[in-house]
C-alpha cells in the first residue's frame, strides 16, 4: 500500500471541497459589498446630475440661508381682530357650537366663536412648511428657519427630493420611491481591496487548509514508517 500517494490524493480531494466551501462563503460575504459598490457608483452619477448640482453648492446655500423672516408658523392665520397687546404670538381657532344629540339643534345661549391659541417660539418646536419657488423650479421645505429639503419639479434625472443637514446633502429620494443615504455629502466609502480582493482569498484558504494539513500529517507519519529495503 502506497501511504504517501493515498494521503496526497485525499488532500487534493479535501482541498477541492474546501475551495468550493470557501467560494460559497466568499459569495455570501461579498454580495453586500458588491451591492454597496454598485450603490456608490449610482450615487456618484446622481450627484453629478444637473438637478443635484443646481440645488447644492455655495451659491445655493447662500441664497437659501436661515433668515429671521422664517420665524413663523406656516399654519397660523393672522386676524385683524387679534386681542390688543398679544402681538403676533396668537392664532385663531374656531370652536363650533355644541349640538344636542337628541334634538339635533343648538342649545339656547350657545354660539360659535373664535378662541386664541398661543403660537410657540421656534426654539420650542420645529415647524415644517413648504414654499413654492418658481425661480428654483421646485418646492423648498423649511424646518423652522432652516432649509430641510428641496423637491424639484419633475426632471429627467428622476430625483424627487433632496434632503439637507446644514450645508450637506444627507439623502436623495428618487421618483421610484427609493431613498439613497449619503455619508458626509457624498457616497459612503467602499474599499476596493475589501470588496474584490479579500473574497478571492476564501477559496484559496479553503483549498490550502485541508491540503496543507494532510501534507503535514503525511510528512510526520512517514517518519515512523521504515523505508523500503531498510
Amino acid at each position: 500500500m502506497n501511504f504517501r500517494e493515498g494521503m496526497r490524493r485525499t488532500g487534493i480531494v479535501l482541498g477541492i471541497l474546501g475551495a468550493c466551501a470557501g467560494g460559497v462563503l466568499a459569495y455570501a460575504d461579498a454580495s453586500p459589498l458588491w451591492q454597496a459598490w454598485h450603490e456608490q457608483r449610482r450615487l456618484q452619477a446622481l450627484l453629478a446630475t444637473p438637478t443635484v448640482r443646481r440645488a447644492t453648492g455655495v451659491d445655493w446655500f447662500a441664497k437659501h440661508s436661515p433668515s429671521a423672516d422664517r420665524r413663523r408658523d406656516a399654519d397660523a392665520r393672522v386676524d385683524p381682530s387679534v386681542p390688543a397687546g398679544s402681538g403676533s404670538r396668537l392664532q385663531p381657532r374656531f370652536q363650533m357650537s355644541p349640538i344636542d344629540p337628541e334634538t339635533l339643534s343648538v342649545p339656547a345661549g350657545s354660539e360659535s366663536r373664535f378662541q386664541w391659541k398661543p403660537i410657540p417660539d421656534v426654539g420650542e418646536v420645529n415647524r415644517r412648511f413648504g414654499e413654492r419657488s418658481s425661480a428654483d423650479q421646485g418646492t423648498l421645505y423649511w424646518e423652522g428657519i432652516w432649509l430641510e429639503s428641496f423637491a424639484p419639479d419633475a426632471n429627467r434625472d428622476g430625483i424627487s427630493l433632496i434632503r439637507y443637514a446644514g450645508r450637506t446633502v444627507t439623502s436623495l429620494e428618487l421618483s421610484t420611491g427609493e431613498r439613497l443615504q449619503l455619508c458626509g455629502g457624498g457616497p459612503c466609502p467602499v474599499s476596493f481591496p475589501r470588496t474584490f480582493v479579500v473574497p478571492l482569498l476564501f477559496p484559496l484558504a479553503g483549498f490550502l487548509l485541508p491540503w496543507g494539513s494532510l501534507k503535514t500529517i503525511t510528512w510526520v507519519a512517514s517518519g515512523f514508517v521504515p523505508a523500503k529495503g531498510a
